[in-house]
């Protein structure tokens, strides 16, 4: 199930042609996945649903913002004379990615303590 639909991605982009929306469905389905392998999602708590919302159109909108026409490249320079452009795409391969400030929003990067009690005891001290 789709965190966002294409309302909500219009409203926090743009608006989208009916190619761009097909894909764009096709993506939000997939953030949703992404999302809930991270962790689980409170489907009764109003604001971590808000949360997931949000991550899901930046996610799709990273994806959707890739050269789909051009290579994957990483980064790319041109010269003309004494004239240089240089530049490198954030996402060359349109991949779906959760950064580590979005796992912060939806609440999965909650620091756990967690300790190892020691086994005594386990060897022959007779040796």
């Amino acid at each position: 199930m789709a965190y966002a639909t294409i309302d909500d991605l219009q409203a926090r982009w743009r608006t989208l042609t009916e190619a761009e929306a097909t894909r764009a469905q096709v993506l939000l389905d997939d953030a949703a996945v992404r999302i809930d392998r991270k962790g689980t999602v409170d489907t009764g708590d109003t604001l971590m649903l808000e949360a997931a919302k949000i991550v899901s159109c930046e996610m799709v909108k990273r994806a959707m913002n890739a050269p789909v026409d051009q290579p994957a490249l990483s980064q790319s320079t041109m010269s003309a004379g004494p004239y240089s452009e240089t530049f490198s795409y954030v996402n060359p391969t349109g991949s779906l990615y959760i950064l580590d400030k979005e796992l912060d929003l939806l609440g999965f990067k909650k620091q756990r303590l967690g300790a190892i009690r020691p086994q005594v005891g386990w060897f022959d001290h007779d040796r």
